[in-house]
């Protein structure tokens, strides 16, 4: 199988985004913030209220209570936006000669070749660690922070997709 495709930095900014959503690490990190910040605001609630219930306290209460639901609701948006953000930022401060740009994909029956502007990369399939995927990437992974990008809209048919997958999959070591 191979691909040609122009890899830009929003394809990169996508798969920081994506590995964050799906990193087992930052889901654990994500979810200690979320028990960590709802504990704060029951002690809060508790403590401001400790004195018995006045304006003063029901108003604060409602400020707060508002405030958390605004985290609790929005903050992974919020956190993938800056990732993104920052992300961009990042590569727009260098040349990214060879990341950016023109990029040819191989997979053979014992190796993978990535060419680019400047480089050209071989992975035997033992690199691989996983396969990743949203609705527009598949993501070969050869690192815990490394993957190549297989844009979705260079297959003609699902069943190619299909089988891209199972191609993959099928070489992953166990």
């Amino acid at each position: 199988m191979e691909f040609k495709f122009n890899q830009t930095a929003e394809d990169l900014v996508n798969f920081n985004i994506f590995h964050i959503q799906n990193s087992e690490m930052t889901k654990k990190s994500r979810f200690k913030s979320r028990v960590a910040i709802s504990l704060i605001y029951i002690v809060f609630l508790l403590f401001i209220n400790y004195e018995g219930i006045s304006m003063l306290t029901i108003t604060l209460s409602i400020v707060l209570s508002m405030i958390f639901l605004y985290y609790i609701i929005f903050w992974d948006s919020i956190m993938l936006k800056k990732v993104g953000e920052t992300t961009e930022k990042m590569i727009l401060e260098g040349k990214n000669k060879g990341v950016i740009g023109e990029h040819h994909i191989v997979f053979k029956d014992k190796k993978i070749i990535e060419k680019d502007s400047v480089s050209e990369i071989e992975f035997s399939y033992e690199a691989v660690e996983k396969l990743g995927e949203n609705d527009d990437y598949f993501f070969v992974y050869v690192g815990s922070l490394q993957a190549l990008l297989i844009k979705k809209e260079l297959f003609k048919k699902k069943k190619d997709m299909d089988e891209f997958r199972n191609y993959i999959l099928s070489r992953i070591p166990d």
